[in-house]
């Protein structure tokens, strides 16, 4: 199946790799935009094929659903929705036992807010955390909703919640992160850089905090560098190397990107680099086409 196809329903035939480590665990990111809408399309089809030990979704816009064939292959979920029915959602499904969950992100100042947004699962060795990042361009097109500094305040708030949680143990942060790390992760056609929301300045200034990788983020100063605070890094970035371009997880269903090969790369796994040379494979589906993102995969040849 080609990468550029448009969204449609899931293949019906779907081969994908085996794990390349039997003992390894395989995570699944994925901005489904409706979890309605995507079980209409084959949902249960790719899980099936994909065998995810974790899946993170974004963009749920549902409550918890009972669907008993999710329900046997995911016995441990976790559900965040938005206050606004109908609208964000967050949510992470595990066959793994978590030891503990948050529901919202507790370091931001109106907590309540941030549902629908965030999921955080404590496991043994590893905090997981699952986001659905606010979008900065719908909050400038709503003032009368949001205010203009939201989306810096959630940055704050997430960068002080995975310093606080790595303290303890690693951190593995993903979902639509809904921001470029550098500008060959957005198309030339899809947006102009430094302007689009997800590239301004302070939305790079911010991954870069979290990533502390001055090689991430060169056109940047190095203010924000702490050299005694851990470093993360981008995993789909790690594995594929800087020569990389033009391999993208959004395709606005509006311009008909994925026609067009017009992207942006918004979904990822953000590693603690205790973790990092745990990572076997981080993938890209492009043959699963049915939402405006692409599922991203992580295997870590290492339990949570």
């Amino acid at each position: 199946m080609s990468k550029y196809s448009k969204n449609g329903s899931i293949p019906q035939i779907i081969k994908l790799p085996e794990k390349l480590y039997p003992q390894s665990t395989k995570l699944v990111a994925w901005n489904i935009v409706s979890y309605q809408s995507i079980l209409k399309k084959g949902f249960m089809r790719y899980i099936k094929a994909e065998k995810p030990d974790i899946l993170i979704l974004s963009e749920t816009k549902a409550q918890a659903p009972g669907n008993l064939l999710l329900r046997a292959q995911f016995p441990y979920q976790s559900w965040s929705n938005s206050l606004k029915k109908g609208y964000a959602g967050c949510a992470i499904l595990s066959k793994v036992k978590p030891l503990n969950k948050w529901l919202s992100l507790p370091t931001h100042e109106d907590t309540q807010s941030t549902k629908g947004r965030i999921v955080t699962l404590e496991f043994e060795n590893t905090f997981l955390i699952g986001t659905y990042v606010p979008n900065s361009a719908l909050m400038a097109s709503y003032p009368q909703i949001h205010d203009k500094s939201q989306r810096q305040t959630w940055d704050d708030a997430l960068f002080a919640w995975i310093n606080q949680l790595g303290d303890s143990k690693s951190v593995i942060w993903c979902g639509d992160l809904n921001t470029t790390a550098v500008s060959y992760d957005m198309h030339p056609r899809g947006g102009t850089w430094g302007v689009s929301a997800g590239t301004t300045l302070a939305e790079r200034r911010s991954l870069k905090r979290i990533l502390n990788d001055q090689d991430v983020m060169k056109d940047i100063s190095d203010a924000d560098m702490d050299s005694k605070r851990r470093k993360h890094y981008d995993a789909w970035r790690h594995t594929h190397g800087w020569d990389e371009q033009g391999e993208y997880t959004f395709y606005s269903m509006r311009i008909g990107g994925r026609g067009a090969s017009i992207g942006w790369r918004l979904d990822t796994f953000i590693i603690d680099e205790r973790l990092i040379d745990k990572v076997a494979a981080c993938d890209i589906r492009y043959e699963i086409y049915a939402s405006d993102h692409l599922p991203v995969m992580l295997e870590l040849n290492e339990e949570l």
